[in-house]
């Protein structure tokens, strides 16, 4: 299936049906030749103006715009002003390990994504902060598969995991495998 970029309009329709959206910093507010708009291309959603710009040889800062948590038809959206780094990774330096840190607004990244669901995710994994997941969907095979990496080597494996998943409707679940290293 070709790449299909996502618009203001397909994004209003899926909130207006019941999905949860979490837009962040200038999610939007540019084309796709990094052009500035004079607003946000999901001004609808997060409802509030972008603020004027007038100096284009210097970067854009963070927008002095509030979390913004609305309601919208079935749906819910937040949009959240900032993401902060750990560790702020200099301008031309490639993303590498030093910079993979959880930003230190997680926290409201997390209570973003949670409260944009109505507390109705389909997939929790509660353990230490260095354990992230990937959940895979093989259509082929008619399974899910949960992948869990700790990212802390020096105290592998990580113990005492939760995980919650909700089996879609008309599916079972007949087996749960755990592989560790």
């Amino acid at each position: 299936m070709p790449y299909k970029r996502a618009t203001g309009a397909s994004a209003l329709f899926f909130v207006r049906k019941g999905g949860g959206l979490v837009i962040t910093e200038h999610t939007s507010l540019y084309n796709a030749w990094h052009q500035r708009k004079e607003n946000f291309g999901l001004a609808d959603l997060i409802k509030v103006k972008a603020p004027d710009w007038h100096d284009r040889r210097t970067p854009e800062t963070i927008l002095p715009i509030p979390e913004q948590r609305n309601a919208i038809g079935k749906g819910r959206v937040v949009y959240l002003p900032e993401v902060i780094p750990s560790i702020p990774k200099p301008t031309m330096v490639p993303m590498a390990g030093p910079y993979f840190k959880l930003a230190k607004n997680h926290q409201q990244l997390i209570d973003a994504v949670q409260w944009a669901s109505g507390n109705d995710l389909s997939l929790q994994v509660e353990g230490p902060e260095t354990v992230t997941m990937e959940l895979l969907k093989q259509e082929t095979k008619n399974r899910l598969l949960l992948h869990l990496v700790n990212f802390n080597y020096e105290k592998a494996p990580a113990e005492n995991l939760k995980v919650s998943l909700k089996i879609p409707a008309g599916k079972k679940s007949t087996k749960a495998d755990a592989f560790k290293p």
